[in-house]
């Protein structure tokens, strides 16, 4: 019984503890943006401009630190573009799921047959092989169009010169 008492009190120490630290904010820095976004709630103007002088400078100091980025819309589409086609652990960049990318158009730079299928590569360098067994009638040509867009349970589908195969991101 005795070899049991030091653990189990761990276990009673996370188990009471736990339930504070969800409350507590997830970041330091999104406490800190949520006091700004209150500060405009003062209707004294006095109290409005000393609650942004308290806090401006925690927001800063966070964004100095590296605690807080802060990145524009045109920079969370120029990310999400490239890394269109992997499998990455789910970060909305604070964007709604209807804003997320469902396809991008390009143009080829290259197509080859290999053993298992074609592989595809994009102007901007991206790399897609193809994981069906849709055959192709004649050899795609470098500055065709291309789309990919996303299909059922996580696939891809690539459509060229008319033809739709499906496809996985390999780089």
């Amino acid at each position: 019984m005795r070899r049991f008492g030091l653990p189990l009190a761990l276990a009673l120490a996370a188990a009471v503890t736990a339930p504070q630290a969800l409350a507590q904010p997830a970041t330091p820095s999104k406490a800190a943006l949520d006091k700004l976004s209150a500060c405009r709630a003062q209707t004294d103007s006095a109290a409005r401009l000393a609650c942004y002088d308290e806090t401006v400078p925690g927001l800063l100091a966070a964004e100095k630190s590296g605690d807080l980025i802060v990145v524009d819309k045109e920079t969370v589409t120029k990310v999400q573009r490239e890394s269109f086609g992997f499998n990455l652990p789910s970060f909305s960049f604070g964007q709604k799921k209807e804003q997320a990318i469902e396809q991008v158009e390009s143009t080829l730079r290259e197509a080859r047959k290999t053993p298992a299928g074609w592989r595809f590569v994009l102007e901007d360098g991206a790399r897609w092989d193809q994981i069906d067994t849709e055959t192709l009638p004649l050899a795609p040509r470098p500055g065709a169009k291309v789309t990919i867009r996303r299909a059922a349970m996580g696939s891809y589908i690539l459509s060229v010169s008319g033809r739709a195969i499906r496809v996985a991101r390999v780089n």
